[in-house]
């Protein structure tokens, strides 16, 4: 038969155990299995049956119902509590007709129910099928475990290339799960009047042997770790506490915004925007008090559904910020079709003065009608140039270092009383 030809190629030889002590019916079906090349093992009782399929595990079983000591359900039962032979395909094969019998045989892990007396084409069919089907899972599973071993490494790979310290893997998934890393807020001033309008949330890690850890090291292996999602989740999360916590604490405080880095992970799990009215439900904060940083780079990888997704974003009323802008790459083009709010001059164009770039940027930002927040402001100079450029907000350690909240909230509480009258 041209079926059988085809998984012998496959798998020749495969052994069948038969189990029952039924003796005319062990022999008809030795003969018509071995006929058609199979090895075939016999066994009489549910003991034999269970020492033989663990001794050299067959391919196969087809097995009986009643039969002495152990019955078949019994049997099967323990053969799919058993490592080594939980994964045999088992075919019960009996004279009973009672759905109730087949109902049992299926619930202990039997594949299917042949009834007696059997039709020999029916038998060598489900044999035929049940087989071909076991070397199918098995193909399966080595693919599995090839593709597994491939990503595994792509992933070194990818550390390699990023120069990732893979080794840090197993204390950022504890720091994680013990909630070691916590989170900084660096101020956000309205340059002309120095007054904070709100707060950027920055991760920290301070690990007990290495000291403090930089987010270029770990951010980077969360990302390929596949960590970066629950971590972002609790920075989405506790920003929204902290900032509660202002808003409740600091009557004036009203205008405060928080700005959430997310990461590209983040921005294509479809529940980010539930996430966000969640929290801001749960806070009892306003949508407009949030702003998402998203990369530029982050942005491009997929515009029509970034798009999409910031659309979904924007129409809960939270605020969209390009983070980093003009290291990466974008179409002026696609950027006005994003609903974003405001440009952040990346630091490196403010601490190098690449004032030409910067006031390009301004300029920018000043024709598509959003604002513009410039980082890495750290001596007089370059605010009052900025200023010159008429850059409306900045960031930087001129103005204060990222502080964790209790810091962040004395600043802000010192920083409204000083402007409130001037």
């Amino acid at each position: 038969m041209q079926a059988r030809q085809d998984y012998t190629d496959n798998t020749p030889n495969a052994s069948i155990l038969i189990v029952d002590d039924t003796q005319n019916d062990l022999a008809l079906l030795s003969l018509l299995l071995q006929r058609q090349g199979y090895r075939v093992i016999k066994a009489l009782t549910g003991p034999d049956a269970l020492a033989k399929a663990q001794a050299c595990p067959p391919d196969l079983i087809l097995l009986a119902v009643y039969i002495p000591e152990i019955d078949g359900y019994s049997v099967c039962n323990q053969l799919k509590d058993n490592p080594k032979t939980c994964e045999i395909p088992v075919l019960f094969i009996s004279e009973i007709d009672d759905p109730l019998d087949k109902i049992e045989a299926f619930s202990v892990g039997g594949l299917d129910y042949i009834n007696k007396p059997f039709q020999v084409l029916e038998v060598l069919a489900r044999v035929e099928t049940h087989l071909r089907l076991r070397s199918l899972q098995i193909q399966l599973q080595k693919q599995a475990k090839i593709l597994e071993n491939q990503n595994r490494d792509l992933h070194r790979q990818i550390l390699a290339l990023r120069r990732i310290d893979q080794s840090m893997h197993p204390a950022l998934r504890a720091a994680i799960q013990n909630h070691e890393l916590q989170l900084c807020y660096q101020p956000i001033i309205e340059l002309e009047t120095s007054r904070i309008k709100g707060f950027e949330a920055l991760l920290r890690w301070q690990h007990p042997d290495f000291g403090e850890v930089s987010p270029l090291d770990f951010i980077p292996l969360a990302e390929t770790m596949g960590l970066i999602e629950v971590l972002g989740d609790w920075v989405v999360t506790q920003s929204c506490a902290h900032l509660s916590s202002w808003l409740e604490q600091i009557s004036n405080a009203v205008h405060l915004s928080i700005n959430i880095n997310i990461s590209a992970r983040q921005l294509t799990n479809s529940g980010l925007a539930n996430q966000i009215q969640r929290m801001t439900h749960e806070y009892h904060i306003s949508p407009s008090n949030i702003n998402l940083e998203i990369t530029e780079s982050t942005m491009m990888t997929d515009p029509d559904y970034t798009s999409t997704v910031l659309k979904e974003l924007k129409n809960l009323g939270v605020h969209l910020c390009v983070d980093d802008f003009g290291t990466g790459y974008s179409s002026l083009k696609r950027l006005n079709d994003f609903p974003i709010d405001t440009l952040k001059i990346d630091q490196s164009f403010v601490i190098q003065e690449e004032w030409t770039v910067v006031n390009a940027i301004v300029m920018l930002a000043d024709a598509l009608g959003i604002g513009v927040i410039a980082e890495g402001i750290e001596t007089p100079e370059q605010l009052n140039t900025l200023k010159s450029l008429s850059c409306k907000h900045g960031q930087g350690y001129y103005f204060a270092e990222p502080l964790d909240a209790i810091g962040a909230s004395k600043l802000l509480v010192n920083n409204l009383r000083s402007t409130l009258f001037t």
